[in-house]
């Protein structure tokens, strides 16, 4: 509801905000709480409570109630940190519902990181539930975006995620385990056209594209 605030964030850095439009800026994180630590990947305000902000980086997903001035960690009751947080998404009727989902760390096996991973919240982030992981839970797997469709039914819920894994579809949060039904060798990354319609971009080996979905 108010374009003067924005936050942003750098990989390996911290994250920042302003409340002019992007003149000044200020680091985040006070009283031991970093939204930013090791990274900043991702942030966002609910879109019914616009108050509300989210934030995720490398070691977790913080939740502002006071529009990005200061932050709580919501993911210390979730293991196999640190996790590499890189995306959120809020249900479009209930922002109480959240998912997180990791990014690609790396191709290599980096003890005690973890990747692929999927988390729904239904109370706002104080309890977690583990999704099935559609590209498995193994090195060089992660994901950029998950979109949730608002025409589907709320009691079931029809997602799509996508990300260097590929593109998964699932209803109810039931992603298929790997490997599924899934673009092979697709690098999946999101965009918006300029009626900020939401799209999933698919490149391949072969360097061919193509819109899969809105």
């Amino acid at each position: 509801e108010n374009p003067d605030i924005m936050l942003t964030g750098v990989d390996m850095g911290a994250m920042f905000r302003t409340d002019d439009r992007g003149r000044t800026w200020t680091i985040l994180g006070s009283n031991g709480v970093n939204p930013g630590y090791r990274g900043a990947f991702n942030a966002a305000f609910c879109p019914l409570q616009p108050n509300t902000a989210w934030a995720v980086s490398e070691h977790g997903a913080y939740k502002s109630l006071d529009a990005g001035k200061t932050w709580t960690r919501m993911t210390a009751s979730i293991s196999g940190a640190p996790l590499h947080w890189y995306g959120i998404a809020f249900d479009p009727a209930d922002n109480e519902i959240v998912y997180l989902f990791q990014g690609r760390k790396s191709s290599r096996s980096i003890r005690p990181w973890s990747s692929g991973r999927i988390y729904r919240s239904s109370d706002g982030g104080k309890t977690w539930e583990k999704l099935t992981a559609p590209a498995g839970e193994k090195p060089g797997t992660g994901f950029c975006e998950l979109l949730i469709d608002p025409a589907s039914p709320r009691n079931a819920r029809t997602l799509l995620i996508a990300g260097h894994s590929g593109l998964y579809r699932s209803v109810d949060a039931a992603f298929p385990p790997f490997p599924g039904t899934r673009e092979p060798e697709r690098r999946c990354r999101p965009m918006r056209n300029q009626n900020s319609e939401r799209w999933i971009f698919r490149s391949g080996r072969e360097r061919q594209a193509g819109f899969l979905s809105p």
